[in-house]
């Protein structure tokens, strides 16, 4: 009987030992690229792409799993955060394959530093259950782009000018 107090003593002694579980932040590696110009004209409808990459990327889809992303995003003349955005109506663009976003039919319509502003979703869908249970991972991207706004006239006259005084 000792034997087994003993035992038991033992057992709860060596448990209190304080084991702390670390989680480690997933790597969420993301590769962004712009494809925009820098400058535009006022009025003037521009187009261009966002090329995403992730860590998702490397998931193997099967039959019935599927991947997402959008674009969300609008014009602004000032940076706003991502809350912010969320908040806002945003226009929507959608991938055509695993990595490229056509942004489409954007104008500016005021003059100066402007920026296309939103956030990239990518969602993954696993059904990975029988009983239509499925995994969903999402990630989120901030994306913003600089492009200055110009006036086109302003930019023929000036160079009429500069034409002009070159031949004088």
């Amino acid at each position: 009987m000792k034997y087994l107090l003993i035992l038991i003593g033992l057992a709860f002694i060596s448990c209190k030992k304080d084991s702390k579980i670390q989680e480690e932040p997933l790597n969420t590696s993301k590769e962004v690229y712009l494809d925009f110009p820098d400058t535009t004209y006022v009025g003037t409808n521009i187009f261009g792409s966002i090329e995403y990459h992730s860590q998702l990327d490397t998931i193997v889809l099967k039959k019935g799993d599927r991947r997402y992303i959008r674009f969300y995003g609008t014009i602004t003349n000032t940076k706003i955060n991502i809350q912010g955005l969320k908040q806002m109506k945003l226009d929507t663009f959608v991938s055509i394959n695993d990595s490229v976003i056509p942004v489409y039919d954007i104008k500016f319509k005021n003059l100066g530093l402007n920026y296309l502003d939103g956030y990239v979703e990518e969602v993954v869908v696993l059904n990975k259950f029988k009983d239509t249970l499925s995994r969903i991972i999402t990630n989120e991207t901030r994306v913003t782009k600089n492009i200055l706004v110009v006036d086109s006239t302003t930019i023929i006259k000036t160079r009429i000018k500069e034409s002009i005084k070159g031949n004088i």
